[in-house]
């Protein structure tokens, strides 16, 4: 059983992806609901699978690449 679940808002993302965009080469803006979707798949993941790896929370993220353009 998980002690503590990982979790990240959604806001909170946003505003690392900016930052990143302020030093690195890629796309500003976002598809409505994928990004929430993506962080939903995360904390599925915890809770109903058990999952506590934080790399294999990561692919859980990642699952669905057609989410992100």
């Amino acid at each position: 059983m998980i002690a503590q679940f990982i979790s990240i808002p959604a806001d909170q993302v946003r505003e690392i992806h900016d930052l990143i965009l302020e030093t690195e080469i890629g796309l500003a803006g976002e598809h409505a609901g994928y990004l929430e979707g993506a962080l939903n798949r995360v904390q599925t993941a915890q809770y109903y699978e058990g999952v506590d790896d934080l790399f294999e929370l990561a692919a859980h993220c990642t699952r669905k690449r057609r989410d992100h353009p």
